[in-house]
């Protein structure tokens, strides 16, 4: 049984088995890692820092949810995880784990989609059948 159905973020549909994914952008992570390294470069020093530039930093690379047929970044480089390989709750935790060894999950919004996933916050990106049902 499918327990998460992720949610195409271009047209608000639910993806059926084998025609969508979750993922990232690889450009986004090389546009973020840049925009890091200048702001770390920027505020060199050792010096305290205003918590108005912490709100400076550059935003987390996003997770992204999508039909194959509405993307139209099909062709840029993308980690993808199909929607078939991340529709249980033992999926997504083997993911999790899986994502927790790349130096650049951290980066990214992952705690965000798990946090919709748990229902903590509300998702235009996954539904969670067993939720649903209760």
């Amino acid at each position: 049984m499918n327990d998460l159905i992720l949610i195409c973020e271009t047209c608000g549909s639910p993806i059926d088995r084998g025609k969508g994914s979750v993922y990232v952008r690889e450009g986004d992570l090389r546009d973020h890692r840049a925009a890091m390294r200048e702001w770390e470069e920027s505020h060199a020093g050792g010096t305290a820092l205003a918590l108005s530039e912490l709100l400076l930093l550059p935003d987390d690379i996003r997770w992204r949810t999508g039909h194959d047929a509405c993307r139209t970044d099909r062709d840029e480089g993308c980690y993808e995880i199909d929607d078939e390989r991340i529709a249980s709750w033992t999926q997504l935790t083997w993911w999790t784990a899986h994502l927790m060894e790349k130096n650049w999950l951290a980066d990214s919004d992952w705690d965000e989609f798990l946090r919709e996933v748990a229902g903590d916050a509300p998702s235009r990106r996954v539904r969670v059948v067993a939720r649903e049902a209760a």
